[in-house]
């Protein structure tokens, strides 16, 4: 069954939305957002669209902008598409960024429009993330906060018919409204078509054993791999570090104590680049760099499999370690 078209009139106002596959964090770091944010000044540097207010949210992002040549889907395609490039570059990743299309709701009236530009804004506060909307730096209300903001920004039309009509805001921002402007925009999207993947009824349709192997596929989509926490982090950095002279831990030592801190630990990639004291980045490079010597290099797999026993030798002095084989470490 064909997907059906976006409703795409010239000059329509839009309410864009997306996030990340399975709901993980897109937009990670400064640069994540100034990355996503110069996509969007390339489509209206090209003149398919007017950004108008938008938020990145760590796992998502709302936009509300105005389409100017019925290429809205085009447009918002090649900013996901270039984003997704550069974040899967950035991180040595391969697969899916976002969860599919993006998703547009055409805005047909000013009380919704009004709504709009109040729930973007608010994103970060209904998340618990800051106290106002103008705090939040990866969000239009932080730009209207101030004189000027960057040229690809519509600043005119926002600030004229929402920020400079203290009625409006006063009237959106009190709690009963809130909850009216929540309901209204679930019940909104609830409403809406829903575009089904053909995917997700073969899924729920699967065998138990069918669906417990996609989700341990899906967990290892960025190459990590938590496992079971037997040691502790201190215990890792204490071996990673043993007889070492500087305050910099080795080559070696990093790619064996990220393997560790997340295979013995539990740890997520971000837990394992704060213990070692390197980027996320490059804690996932190590992780890269460790299945890479295991694969070509058999005297490695003995050297990890020392450092692990090292592990959990200094944390369980008196237990009577089982042999391991190599296959039981990874």
């Amino acid at each position: 069954m064909a997907r059906p078209l976006r409703l795409d009139p010239l000059n329509g106002w839009q309410h864009l939305m997306n996030q990340g596959v399975g709901k993980r964090s897109i937009f990670e770091s400064i640069h994540d957002a100034r990355m996503f944010q110069a996509k969007m000044a390339q489509a209206v540097r090209r003149g398919d669209i007017e950004v108008h207010s938008f938020c990145i949210m760590p796992n998502h992002y709302h936009a509300l902008i105005r389409s100017l040549r019925g290429r809205m889907s085009a447009a918002i395609q090649r900013i996901q598409d270039g984003y997704a490039r550069y974040f899967n570059r950035s991180r040595n990743r391969v697969g899916h960024v976002f969860r599919g299309r993006f998703r547009s709701e055409l805005v047909t009236s000013a009380d919704y429009w009004h709504t709009l530009v109040w729930y973007i804004d608010q994103n970060p506060v209904l998340d618990g993330l800051i106290t106002h909307p103008a705090e939040y730096p990866w969000g239009s209300a932080s730009y209207y906060a101030e004189p000027r903001g960057p040229i690809w920004l519509s600043r005119d039309l926002v600030q004229r018919l929402h920020y400079d009509r203290e009625e409006t805001l006063a009237r959106l921002l009190s709690p009963t409204r809130r909850d009216r402007i929540l309901r209204f925009l679930d019940q909104r999207m609830a409403t809406k078509r829903v575009e089904k993947d053909p995917l997700d009824f073969l899924l729920h349709g699967s065998s138990e054993q069918v669906r417990k192997w996609i989700s341990n596929r899906a967990l290892n989509a960025d190459g990590i791999r938590a496992g079971i926490p037997v040691v502790t982090t201190k215990t890792v950095i204490d071996a990673a570090t043993r007889g070492m002279v500087g305050a910099e831990i080795s080559l070696d030592n990093q790619i064996l104590g990220a393997w560790a801190l997340v295979t013995a630990c539990g740890a997520t990639c971000q837990e394992a680049a704060a213990a070692l004291a390197i980027s996320k980045t490059t804690a996932h490079t190590r992780l890269r760099q460790f299945r890479e010597r295991t694969e070509r290099d058999p005297e490695w797999l003995l050297r990890a499999e020392v450092f692990l026993r090292e592990c959990l030798r200094l944390d369980h002095p008196f237990a009577q370690l089982a042999e391991l084989s190599q296959t039981q470490l990874f």
